[in-house]
């Protein structure tokens, strides 16, 4: 879809807003069992106006699930929902950088690429809370 090479394009452009938006979200879950949390709930302006540019929720993954197309472990998914259908940015936090893509078994409605170092996009056109 075109507007998935778009959106690609401009997100490669947002990678160091991406890197500093997983690692606040890291470091806000970590010490506790708070693993998701709206972007509209983050105190500090300039960080939340960076995180809504990325999407209006965050999920913090420190396990994976035993579903075969869960997102792995180590990593931090900001999700909103549009038009297009359910889009993520995936961060990989993983002491070990790995190939998401060869790790997430792709759903027959979804959009799965790599954008930049430890950084994809994910698009599907139905909801799945990963």
């Amino acid at each position: 879809m075109a507007a998935d090479k778009i959106i690609v394009l401009a997100l490669q452009t947002k990678q160091p807003d991406i890197m500093e938006a997983a690692k606040f979200s890291v470091e806000k879950t970590y010490d506790n069992n708070l693993r998701y949390f709206p972007v509209s709930a983050v105190n500090d302006s300039a960080m939340r106006k960076r995180m809504e540019s990325l999407g209006s929720d965050v999920f913090v993954k420190y396990q994976k699930e035993n579903d075969p197309i869960a997102i792995p472990d180590s990593t931090v998914v900001f999700s909103s929902h549009h038009d297009l259908g359910n889009i993520q940015i995936i961060f990989d936090f993983a002491t070990e950088e790995r190939d998401l893509i060869s790790l997430i078994q792709k759903e027959r409605k979804s959009y799965l690429t790599k954008i930049g170092d430890r950084t994809y996009y994910r698009r599907s056109d139905q909801y799945r809370d990963n």
